[in-house]
């Protein structure tokens, strides 16, 4: 998948406390994401998925372990982070990602994503504390 527009991402980065020069930067870049479904690893977790992002001239790797426990990590500005998966209740193809900052509550956001059929885009929904919202539409690219 592959950013190919996005909406208030400016204003909802700027809530979450990224410096201006920074902010400037995302708005250039055109991050891919891949993401895999894997089969048979589903101890402690609904599912397992691997999610691969390409952004900022660097890629980060990780497994998503849906409906598990938080998962602590670092955010972007270093900060530590934890993030908890779940499906959307009522809509089990919208993934939820609570991505709570415990030192920077503030900083804390609801990502949903979900893939839109009419239009074969995954939509990623960015919400933080104070009602900022940005939404990225990224397209399928093909397989390498």
């Amino acid at each position: 998948w592959r950013l190919v527009r996005q909406k208030g991402f400016e204003a909802f980065v700027a809530s979450q406390g990224v410096p201006w020069i920074i902010r400037k930067l995302a708005l250039l870049d055109t991050p891919t994401s891949s993401i895999q479904h894997l089969a048979g690893e589903a101890e402690g977790c609904s599912e397992v998925f691997e999610h691969e992002l390409w952004e900022a001239g660097r890629t980060q790797k990780r497994k998503w372990c849906v409906g598990g426990s938080a998962e602590t990590m670092k955010n972007p500005l270093g900060q530590d982070t934890a993030l908890a998966l779940s499906w959307f209740p009522g809509f089990p193809h919208v993934l939820v990602e609570e991505h709570a900052n415990p030192s920077h509550p503030k900083n804390s956001a609801t990502f949903l994503r979900w893939i839109d059929p009419e239009r074969d885009e995954m939509v990623l929904t960015m919400i933080a504390r104070d009602g900022s919202q940005a939404t990225r539409f990224y397209s399928r690219q093909p397989n390498r």
